[in-house]
């Protein structure tokens, strides 16, 4: 018996998928244990745990640069991973789960990974499923296949982001709008709804789905059986609905919400620190032909995308441009541009590829040519469009084996004595601070040493960046700042950045240029074929003796306000050059630096708490218990909100209460 074509090619499709998932999790552990990506729905889900801690789980992100759908994903994951290592004897209490994040994070940071890894995996069966509706025959398994080697779709999936989910999501409402157009009934509203409304909650930009809804209704209403008129609307609620559902502290905490939207408008509209100067429609549409499609495979989606506008299926070829269109002008009309936006757009673009080799499957199929000639002409479409696959994934897993950032991290361990300050730039390598213990609870400060114990700890100071108004760093390019340290590690990828525009980064480039001129390089990691960019390691001579074992005498100066305005990164700085004197015992200059750090402008209660606290903690470990309570009550008039002065004043009675 023959099984029908929808069967057959469910059954081949099983092989791509397998293909897609195994792929995808070649390199899933990628850096771990250290970690180089930003991974804000695991950072932001976990504060959100509070493990280690008696605060109670709190269901607020207080983030929404993005929506919290894919916040609230990692938060469950993250309790089902507590559960799992609980049970398996690996923990056995909130502080333990805690140090065990903060000391080797590739439990959770692989349970992150594997949800976009599964993202992206049923984002290949959906492009299939949509490409079943809009094109015939064997061009959805073609765009299937297509996405489920291409390369970058894969380094995708191997990180922790909004952009693989909201890429399923964008299907998965493709897919149910084109549904629409044969049955527009209650049930396909539903759906097409749920799915705008997940879309959206993943990113903002998920809202353009509206859109191709729209046109798969018009479409709907011009045809005998009508839908009711309400159905649009029945859509547009549930949307809604499902959106706040998902992201409710959207309603419920709006103020922050309208804030932080407009941060990130602001950020979209200044650009990223780093981008390339040039339009972004052309970045756009070099990156697709030069990485990520490939030019075979975008010439042939553009002349799908035209050939099948004006075919049988244009209908529901008119959806999918109506989506792919407007996306690409919304995200082309942001001076913020970054490769990730076309992720959405990758699918899409498959499947009009896939439709356009299916044209000529169906074109030459009316000649004369012989079979075998006609098979070998769309498999070579079909290589011209995977060879950019076949020829950069190679180069993505020696990329992921290899990393500039670990091999500079590993030298360190092995050849700077424990206890050394370091000061390096961001984007550096990873290394463990044993001053961050500061800042925990005690019993986690002490499960952390315990699982530290016999690893050398380096004292790390950073120096700041800032991806919108770069030029604010300069303040902090200043190599009086750092007469205490024993190392400075420079980056390649930011020095550059600066090196790019020499009138706006002089204060950089000086300090580059006087770094080189007194430190001599002690090691350098220089960028190749692999991770990372080049990391240089230059020994202060100054400094023959490591910052632990010796006794600084003076503190950093204050950092200079430009044109009398901070940058909003000098208290973190010195909060952190404090407690790095706290911890090596130099509990004056860690004073004074926590006492530099408060005369900035600080807006965020969190850090304004942590250095009250760690100033307090210096004060009275000196024995100066009427000092503390002074300064406790001195520093309640300038706390940032009532909250914070509430905290402070109750944390006096905890003083009081120690007689």
């Amino acid at each position: 018996m023959k099984l029908p074509q929808r069967y057959r090619q469910l059954i081949t499709m099983l092989p791509i998928l397998l293909l897609a998932l195994l792929l995808r999790a070649w390199s899933l552990g990628w850096g771990l244990p250290s970690v180089y990506e930003e991974a804000f729905p695991l950072k932001v889900a976990w504060t959100m745990w509070h493990f280690g801690s008696p605060q109670a789980v709190d269901l607020n992100p207080h983030f929404f640069n993005y929506p919290s759908l894919t916040i609230y994903l990692h938060f469950i994951t993250q309790g089902l991973l507590f559960l799992a290592m609980k049970l398996g004897g690996l923990i056995d209490t909130g502080v333990a789960f805690s140090a065990r994040y903060l000391t080797d994070p590739t439990p959770l940071y692989l349970t992150g990974r594997t949800v976009s890894l599964l993202f992206g995996v049923g984002t290949v069966w959906l492009t299939w499923s949509v490409g079943r509706v809009a094109v015939s025959r064997l061009s959805p398994l073609i765009a299937a296949a297509l996405l489920a080697v291409n390369t970058y779709h894969i380094s995708r999936c191997n990180l922790i982001e909004v952009d693989v989910p909201l890429t399923f999501f964008v299907m998965l409402g493709l897919g149910f709008s084109l549904r629409l157009l044969g049955r527009a009934d209650i049930r396909n509203c539903i759906l097409t709804g749920l799915a705008i409304g997940l879309a959206v909650s993943t990113k903002y930009t998920g809202a353009i789905l509206l859109l191709p809804a729209g046109a798969a209704f018009a479409y709907a209403f011009r045809r005998p059986a009508r839908p009711r008129y309400w159905y649009p609307l029945l859509t547009l609620l549930v949307a809604g609905a499902v959106f706040l559902m998902t992201s409710p502290y959207t309603l419920l905490d709006a103020a922050a919400f309208r804030e932080h939207l407009q941060n990130e408008r602001q950020h979209m509209q200044l650009g990223h620190f780093g981008l390339v100067s040039t339009s972004s429609w052309s970045y756009y549409i070099s990156i697709l032909g030069n990485k990520i499609l490939g030019w075979p495979a975008l010439i042939l989606a553009l002349a799908g995308m035209i050939i099948s506008c004006s075919g049988r299926r244009r209908s529901a070829f008119v959806v999918l441009t109506i989506f792919t269109a407007p996306y690409l002008i919304v995200i082309s009309s942001m001076e913020m541009h970054a490769e990730r936006y076309l992720l959405p757009l990758i699918p899409v673009l498959l499947i009009f590829a896939a439709a356009a080799i299916g044209a000529v499957r169906e074109r030459i199929g009316k000649t004369r040519l012989p079979h075998r000639a006609r098979i070998v002409m769309v498999a070579g479409l079909c290589l011209l469009c995977l060879w950019p696959a076949a020829t950069s994934f190679p180069a993505y897993v020696q990329k992921v084996g290899t990393d500039t950032r670990n091999q500079a991290a590993q030298w360190i361990t092995a050849n700077i004595e424990a206890g050394s300050l370091l000061v390096v730039e961001q984007y550096g390598p990873e290394l463990f601070s044993p001053q961050v213990t500061l800042k925990l609870r005690p019993e986690t400060a002490q499960k952390v040493l315990e699982l530290m114990e016999g690893e050398p700890g380096h004292h790390v100071l950073k120096i700041p960046m800032f991806q919108v108004m770069p030029a604010r760093s300069g303040v902090f390019y200043d190599m009086t700042l750092y007469d205490d340290a024993d190392y400075i590690i420079t980056v390649g990828s930011i020095r550059s950045r600066y090196e790019a525009d020499p009138s706006l980064f002089r204060q950089q480039l000086a300090f580059y240029r006087e770094l080189e001129e007194t430190c001599p390089l002690a090691a350098e990691f220089k960028a190749g074929k692999g991770g990372g960019s080049t990391i240089s390691i230059y020994r202060n001579p100054e400094q023959p003796t490591p910052f632990q074992k010796r006794q600084p005498s003076l503190p950093p100066r204050m950092v200079a306000v430009a044109n009398g305005i901070s940058t909003g990164s000098e208290e973190l700085f010195y909060f952190e050059y404090g407690t790095i004197f706290e911890f090596s015992g130099s509990r004056e200059l860690a004073i004074e630096c926590y006492d530099l750090a408060l005369q900035y402008p600080i807006l965020r209660p969190g850090v304004f708490k942590n250095i009250v606290r760690r100033r307090s903690h210096c004060t009275l470990a000196t024995g100066r218990r009427e000092e503390t309570l002074r300064y406790l009550a001195a520093v309640a008039r300038q706390a940032p909100s009532p909250e914070v002065r509430i905290w402070i004043e109750g944390l006096g009675r905890q003083i009081v209460a120690l007689r």
